[in-house]
């Protein structure tokens, strides 16, 4: 079994960190060595001929980094200001389904821009203040999820009026382009167009 054989000084140790750093092979090492201290090798070499040749390396371009003094770290604890919306900051509830469903509807139609759950927690985040759903109670849920429908509408009633078409014969155009995957970025466009005053 090849055993890779440990530095006994630490200075070894930070020779070899330096010669890595610089990128020189071993002749390159060698030779610097022997210059330096007269020695071939650095385990020959005493603390004062190794302390010459860091000063050589640090010469020729190597930057010792500190360690860092060790200490625990505690996990922190966590808390609405400190967590990360993400996609699993959506849970499994009848009220989490809904506000999907709902989202994804809007993105079918092309009121949202991005149908994803990363986007519907940034929009969870913005209106009720709040990271994840997981520190919602039953009545902001309700809130969010009606103020989906009622965007969803104003902004269906709005495209109804501009095209003269009825909701439901929009929605299944809408819909249709989607699942057909013809809904592209100027599909979305035009419908967002005609949104615009």
């Amino acid at each position: 079994m090849n055993m890779v054989k440990q530095p006994s000084n630490p200075k070894v140790g930070l020779i070899r960190v330096a010669i890595s750093q610089l990128g020189w092979d071993d002749a390159t090492y060698r030779m610097a060595l022997i210059e330096v201290t007269g020695c071939r090798s650095s385990s020959d070499c005493t603390d004062r001929q190794l302390n010459l040749f860091i000063d050589h390396l640090k010469a020729r371009g190597f930057v010792s980094k500190p360690k860092k003094p060790w200490a625990p770290k505690a996990a922190p604890a966590p808390t609405q200001a400190a967590a990360k919306p993400s996609a699993s900051a959506l849970g499994n509830s009848e009220q989490e389904h809904k506000l999907r469903a709902l989202w994804r509807e809007m993105f079918e139609f092309g009121i949202v821009r991005n149908g994803n759950e990363e986007a519907l927690v940034a929009y969870i985040k913005k209106q009720a203040n709040i990271d994840a759903t997981q520190w919602m109670n039953t009545v902001t849920f309700q809130n969010l999820i009606e103020r989906l429908k009622r965007w969803r509408h104003r902004d269906e009633k709005e495209l109804a009026k501009k095209t003269g078409k009825s909701i439901e014969e929009l929605q299944a155009l809408a819909l249709a382009e989607f699942r057909d995957q013809r809904l592209t970025a100027d599909t979305l466009a035009k419908l967002k167009s005609i949104l615009v005053v």
